[in-house]
């Protein structure tokens, strides 16, 4: 029975942990983006504030739109990965719990 408990950890159990681990990273990308989103606000906020100031002064204004231009870069960089990352992330469940689905089947058929 020793020998059937390891086979059921190393096959459904480590590759179900395996699976769960990418979650964490994906999680903190998705909470660099919430962070990266409040920096873009930031800076247009900031560059709409210098451009319609009364008084205009043509470096900070430079400076607003280089640093919104910068702002905005990481944000949408950071945003299209995503985009692309989580649709693969979410279909690659099916495969995962029919992997284990698989060998729990397996190690239940060795067992009876």
């Amino acid at each position: 029975m020793g020998r059937l408990e390891e086979k059921l950890a190393d096959r459904a159990v480590r590759t179900m942990e395996k699976y769960i681990t990418q979650f964490s990273k994906t999680k903190e990308r998705i909470a660099k983006r919430g962070r990266k989103l409040v920096d873009y606000d930031s800076a247009r906020h900031h560059l709409e504030a210098v451009q319609n100031a009364k008084k205009k002064d043509e470096a900070k204004t430079a400076k607003a739109e280089e640093e919104f231009n910068k702002a905005q870069t990481v944000f949408e960089d950071l945003n299209q990965e995503l985009l692309e990352e989580l649709p693969i992330l979410y279909n690659s469940h099916v495969g995962c719990y029919v992997t284990i689905f698989q060998n729990i089947s397996n190690l239940r058929d060795v067992f009876y």
